[in-house]
């Protein structure tokens, strides 16, 4: 919300719960990456909305991807922050020892809301949806990404190393590096003002 809040002084800004996520009625089975993408789809073509530019956050990386793969046209772009999953760490031990090295350098705020979360989502669907996760290839869906897209990752981000983001862009070109140097993972709650402007800048270029 610190990053949208931003964003919305002078756009206007959608946040989705996804289903099975935040408050959103959970149905029967966890979704897949590309379900979940089909779902983004769904509501930018229901809502009328003329070629967004979809942000995306650690997993939602991966589903703003997979979402302008399926249906690139109907998108105006893509902004990826502190993206998963590293392909040099692709091991569920590794992953969990990165999340807990992150809670470390987040502020005690952002632990709890992510706390809260996952209590919400509860542990059978987290490992099913994780399972999904650890599958989906980021790298192939930014390979086939017809659009500039930017990929943002924090200096401290235990989760999003700079080999990633730097293999990350050498996949496509069209996509441009960005990083904050002091930055732990959730880089929209922790550097929100910074980002913000990035993000501004990169609407501008897209103009």
């Amino acid at each position: 919300m610190p990053l949208a809040l931003k964003l919305a002084r002078h756009h206007t800004v959608y946040v989705l719960d996804l289903p099975g996520h935040g408050d959103t009625p959970k149905p029967a089975r966890a979704l897949d990456i590309r379900q979940l993408a089909t779902v983004v789809n769904a509501f930018v073509h229901h809502q009328h909305i003329s070629r967004p530019i979809l942000v995306g956050h650690s997993m939602g990386c991966q589903i703003a991807a997979k979402a302008i793969e399926l249906a690139p046209r109907l998108h105006g772009g893509i902004i990826l922050l502190s993206p998963t999953v590293n392909r040099y760490r692709r091991n569920r031990l590794l992953q969990a020892y990165s999340l807990l090295c992150d809670g470390l350098r987040e502020p005690l705020r952002v632990n709890l809301i992510a706390f809260g979360d996952y209590l919400q989502f509860g542990l059978a669907r987290y490992l099913r949806t994780s399972s999904f996760m650890m599958r989906d290839r980021l790298e192939q869906s930014i390979r086939h990404c017809p659009l500039p897209g930017l990929i943002v990752r924090g200096g401290r981000d235990p989760i999003t190393s700079d080999r990633w983001l730097d293999y990350l862009c050498r996949s496509n070109p069209r996509f441009t590096p960005v990083r904050l140097n002091d930055g732990p993972h959730v880089i929209q709650y922790t550097h929100a003002v910074e980002l913000a402007d990035i993000c501004e800048g990169y609407v501008l270029s897209l103009e």
